[in-house]
């Protein structure tokens, strides 16, 4: 996997897996305007004692889709509220910070995600910047049409337990828990790289946009 940045703020960076090992390739950041840079982040504080970090939850959903996998879509339609709820709380707590795009704002934004991909090691600084800056505004016009959570009923989450079932078609897996075009993954704020890495195991590349990614890693 490499990892680079993009664009002037370095507004979108890109992930694109090419192993299961991770290589980062990162442009010197010396966290300008005012952010901060990977030195000045202090990860003992993700470790104390009742802070639930994102490996935290990595390891909730591991555990959730262990049990989902082992039953059935009638076994899932079987469960009470209660249950549902209970069992698919790591999604609920996956897709919390998350912020759905239309399927037409995706759409527009694939070409240019593309360029990133495709043209990763070659890109000139300026190139990155404008490709970047052109994904931005797009999500920017799409936040009217954007969505929140989709996990706010039962319903929901029973939908979305079906892609672990032992009967199911795990095509959409992804796409229900991030914002997924065809093998391209936006990643924003708040959201667990780790289960993006799982869910979306088909992917080539993920992009994550410009915000403070706390306590975040691929851990496989």
């Amino acid at each position: 996997m490499k990892l680079s940045p993009t664009g002037f703020a370095y507004t979108l960076l890109v992930l694109v897996i090419l192993t299961a090992s991770c290589q980062l390739s990162i442009r010197e950041n010396d966290g300008g305007d005012g952010g901060l840079s990977a030195d000045e982040v202090d990860t003992a504080e993700l470790q104390k004692t009742g802070v639930t970090t994102s490996q935290d939850l990595f390891s909730d959903f591991l555990i959730m889709v262990d049990e989902v996998e082992s039953m059935s879509k009638s076994d899932i339609d079987s469960l009470s509220v209660q249950d549902l709820l209970e069992i698919g709380e790591p999604i609920q707590r996956v897709t919390a910070n998350t912020l759905f795009f239309s399927p037409e704002i995706l759409d527009e934004i694939t070409g240019p995600l593309r360029q990133l991909e495709e043209d990763f090691g070659t890109l000139t600084e300026a190139r990155h910047t404008s490709l970047s800056n052109r994904v931005e505004q797009l999500l920017v016009g799409g936040l009217e049409t954007a969505e929140g959570p989709r996990t706010e009923t039962a319903g929901e989450v029973r939908e979305i337990l079906y892609n672990w079932a032992s009967d199911a078609d795990t095509t959409t897996a992804c796409s229900d828990l991030f914002n997924a075009r065809e093998n391209l993954v936006l990643i924003g704020e708040g959201e667990n790289f780790n289960i993006a890495n799982y869910a979306c195991s088909g992917a080539t590349a993920f992009f994550l946009r410009s915000g403070v990614h706390e306590g975040q890693s691929v851990l496989q």
